[in-house]
């Protein structure tokens, strides 16, 4: 057998590596919460179809819980993150953290403070 091998330039190499590919990064994609528990006091809910939810205010001291998560979230995923109209704002959002087995307990919640009024969509 004959192999000729012809090149236009004086490329060759020898004894190169193989370029290395950086791994892909790991991306996680976010988890979300609807507002869609079992338990709400002052509030009227209204889920839409694109995950969306209006809530309009009945009383002073308003509250609602979310789904409880099917498996633990990954900590790079405990961001509170929302977008939001509303004329009044809200002078204190607290968020009550509930363990499965004990409950939501006033230990383990925090305030995110408050939200300010926008007529306009804004993130929170």
């Amino acid at each position: 057998m004959i192999v000729n091998l012809i090149s236009c330039q004086d490329d060759f190499q020898e004894n190169v590596e193989p370029p290395v590919t950086p791994p892909e990064e790991t991306v996680t994609p976010p988890v979300y919460m609807l507002l869609n528990g079992k338990y709400k006091s002052g509030v009227n809910l209204t889920l839409h179809e694109d995950s969306t939810c209006t809530i309009e205010t009945t009383d002073g001291d308003p509250w609602a819980t979310t789904g409880v998560f099917a498996e633990d979230v990954p900590e790079e995923c405990n961001v509170l993150e929302f977008e939001y109209q509303t004329t009044l704002g809200m002078s204190n959002l607290e968020l009550f953290f509930m363990d499965v087995e004990t409950g939501i307990d006033p230990a383990h919640s925090m305030s995110a403070g408050q939200v300010p009024a926008s007529e306009e969509w804004a993130s929170f």
